[in-house]
């Protein structure tokens, strides 16, 4: 007999990441520049955390040359951030 699912243990998993300094910095003051409000659906999020749920994604990468700097950037919700780098919105 299988257990429910509520009897089941959930397995956590430790991940480490590394990222450059500048991945945070960028974060947070793009997400501030924006209030937190994603560009393109004019929605602020926030989780349960109270932490906004938009992304600072970069206009022209930055692995293409673009600068690391808070006007090369914009304040995405997820979606918009997924279609964004795919060129499927601009």
């Amino acid at each position: 007999m299988e257990a429910t699912p509520e009897k089941r243990k959930r397995q956590i998993a430790q991940m480490l990441v590394n990222r450059p300094p500048g991945d945070w910095a960028f974060r947070r003051f793009e997400v501030t520049a924006y209030k937190e409000t994603c560009a393109v659906t004019g929605l602020r999020m926030v989780n349960g955390g109270g932490k906004a749920e938009v992304q600072a994604a970069h206009i022209r990468a930055v692995k293409n040359g673009g600068p690391d700097v808070v006007q090369n950037g914009i304040a995405l919700s997820a979606t918009c951030h997924w279609l964004f780098g795919r060129h499927l919105i601009s």
